[in-house]
């Protein structure tokens, strides 16, 4: 209960539901969002529950469904759009991610760019996570910066955001309506999140709440709306660099970023100036808690990043959080994606590729890769997979890989 009633973000209503409902469809109308979708009349609120947090199960994380609200449909479509949006905004201007399968990639583009710098330049980094990205992001905050996103975009002569009615794909576009596509202008991207974020309902406990402060973990608008906001603020913040801005590199997927720095290896003290400067860089209202050691080695989105004194200067690897359980012969202590079970062998064909695939992505440090697919082939034999799952998977998968996988098929399928 003292997850939302007794907290300062949700607002106890007094009125009934059908009541609630019926103004939100007014706001609705007025808004003047009827062109993007019609309201549909069979949804309701959804119902707020928590989950108990991964690293400390004394905390839970609450949770706002809303799949079942009159404008979900509406506000799928709008998320694809803020994505798309996105994309436009250069990559060095800025630390967010798409997806864990861009880390190797940037990794490699940071090391390539500061080996060009000459053998005296080295890399300073640190990891931080944002406290209450979601829970204290201020209305306000969230509306100036999906402005200045839409500006970026219409500085750029486009006229809409489309998404395809059929199908996959989004595109931004310099017309307003094309034959397939379901279009939004920037003005009514505005005015819809302007309206989702300010009737946010949700049950909880048996009475209505309303959010006032942040953004529901439930709503699919909020992670990109989230991002935006942290778009704005890193951009800013790397503008402030003049010409060193090309010294400074980032990742960030949600709340979790990693942030480096090209320096000389003679004492310079320009990593250590940027990183403090980092602490101020979002909004006041959220916290950035640091959480490296400061030795050069942390994990960061399931993988474990390391810095070196010489190049390669940034690697990382995929890692395996049941490592020690599984070559202990103990019960694995966490859940992961091999835990699929079942008669389909067509489904654990799938579950065996998508693990190598997430090793040689997120890796690369190549001496790592022996012992990562070493483990995972005894984790699937002690989980029942038959042995033969796992080495035409591998054999499969390292076809088209390089040599190194392919030496590990004639190592780990003759034995």
């Amino acid at each position: 209960m003292s997850t939302f009633i007794r907290v300062e973000g949700y607002r106890v209503l007094l009125e009934e539901e059908e009541e609630v409902t019926m103004k939100w469809k007014n706001g609705f109308v007025s808004a003047g969002l009827e062109k993007l979708g019609g309201w549909d009349e069979k949804g309701t609120m959804g119902n707020a529950y928590v989950l108990p947090k991964h690293k400390d199960i004394t905390k839970s994380r609450p949770i706002c469904p809303t799949f079942s609200e009159p404008t979900s449909k509406i506000c799928r479509k709008m998320a694809k759009c803020l994505n798309r949006m996105m994309k436009l905004i250069l990559e060095s201007s800025h630390f967010n991610m798409g997806s864990v399968s861009e880390l190797g990639r940037r990794l490699r583009t940071i090391n390539n760019k500061v080996e060009r710098r000459g053998a005296e330049w080295g890399v300073e980094g640190a990891s931080f996570d944002i406290k209450d990205m979601f829970s204290r992001l201020p209305h306000a905050a969230i509306l100036d910066a999906l402005d200045w996103m839409c500006e970026w975009c219409e500085g750029r002569g486009f006229k809409s955001v489309q998404v395809r009615k059929q199908g996959t794909g989004t595109k931004l576009s310099y017309r307003k309506q094309e034959e397939g596509w379901w279009a939004v202008d920037f003005a009514n991207v505005r005015r819809f999140v302007a309206f989702e974020l300010e009737p946010t309902y949700t049950k909880a406990t048996g009475a209505i709440l309303k959010q006032v402060i942040g953004i529901p973990m439930g709503k699919s608008s909020s992670p990109p709306l989230a991002c935006i906001l942290c778009m704005k603020a890193e951009y800013e913040f790397i503008s402030t660099l003049g010409d060193k801005r090309n010294r400074v590199f980032g990742m960030r997927l949600m709340d979790d970023v990693s942030i480096f720095v090209a320096r000389k290896k003679d004492g310079d003290d320009y990593g250590k100036e940027i990183i403090g400067r980092f602490g101020g860089c979002y909004d006041e209202e959220l916290t950035l808690k640091r959480t490296d050691d400061e030795e050069g080695v942390w994990e960061f989105l399931g993988c474990k990043l390391t810095i070196e004194a010489e190049q390669p200067y940034l690697g990382c690897f995929q890692r395996n959080k049941n490592m020690a359980e599984i070559w202990q012969n103990k019960p694995c202590s966490k859940q992961s994606r091999t835990s699929v079970r079942g008669p389909a062998g067509g489904k654990k064909s799938v579950v065996i590729t998508g693990e190598l695939n997430r090793i040689y992505v997120n890796t690369t440090r190549q001496e790592e890769l022996l012992p990562l697919v070493l483990t995972l082939k005894r984790e699937l034999r002690g989980k029942g997979y038959p042995p033969e799952f796992f080495n035409n998977g591998l054999r499969r998968f390292a076809a088209n890989k390089d040599e190194i996988w392919k030496l590990m098929v004639e190592l780990m399928t003759t034995w």
